[in-house]
């Protein structure tokens, strides 16, 4: 199974498509062996001093404990990243996925957004990897309506930009490491938010302003909260290793 989260913070790095060169496609592969089967995009975000970022950091060590019951098997202790000063989180998801892992899904085509030239399909071709709904990420951003409706479109990854505020979509996955497992966050979609953004090149930020909630893409009008609230909906243990996919 597979916990989702909502996570709000600022965007200090990334690695998005679209694909335009092979290089680019293991330019993100921490394995020796550049095994595209290890290819990903991700994003990395920090929440400055937001209390809510703190709360989504103190929730993973929480999820961590789940999955070990879960799993009932050893993993791997997790510990959030830095970016600076500050404490950051990562989410990443693979492009392919190997055939004796599909699960009898099948295929689905890059998006024109993602794979504009067919590198991508074209590694998957010749490596007989699969790209699969599960591999899928989707980016938004946020707009108002004329009468003030919140409205969220469909948009290039190329506009999701560093130093914008995000809010990133993801799940909790323990995939299996040598004897034990690990956590991962694993990045379904991201949303833009178009008035709100920092400049990464300085040292000191501004602090995480409070956002309004949402649930689901679609038009709605949203009501101020102060913490994100999770929407715990599944816990999966993936067979299928990915080192690549927990570190920056």
């Amino acid at each position: 199974e597979e916990v989702i989260f909502h996570v709000r913070g600022y965007l200090c790095s990334a690695n998005l498509p679209p694909i335009t060169t092979e290089r680019q496609v293991y330019s993100n592969i921490i394995r020796l062996t550049q095994d595209p089967r290890f290819a990903v995009q991700s994003i990395q975000l920090i929440g400055l001093d937001s209390p809510t970022f703190q709360n989504n950091l103190i929730a993973s060590l929480k999820i961590h404990k789940l999955l070990q019951d879960a799993a009932g098997v050893p993993i791997q202790s997790w510990t959030s990243q830095n970016y600076r000063d500050c404490k950051a989180l990562r989410f990443s998801n693979r492009y392919l996925t190997s055939p004796q892992h599909a699960q009898g899904e099948m295929p689905v085509p890059f998006g024109p957004e993602v794979d504009p030239l067919n590198i991508l399909q074209g590694i998957a071709d010749k490596y007989d990897l699969l790209h699969l709904d599960d591999n899928n990420v989707f980016y938004y951003e946020k707009q108002l309506s004329s009468n003030d409706k919140s409205i969220y479109q469909e948009c290039s990854p190329s506009n999701i930009l560093c130093g914008l505020a995000v809010e990133a979509q993801m799940s909790f996955v323990a995939l299996p490491v040598k004897n034990s497992y690990k956590m991962i966050y694993k990045l379904h979609s991201i949303c833009k938010y178009q008035q709100a953004s920092v400049i990464l090149k300085g040292v000191v930020f501004s602090p995480t302003r409070k956002m309004k909630r949402r649930v689901g893409y679609q038009v709605a009008e949203e009501n101020e909260v102060a913490e994100v609230r999770d929407n715990l909906k599944r816990i999966r243990i993936d067979n299928e290793s990915d080192e690549s996919m927990s570190r920056s």
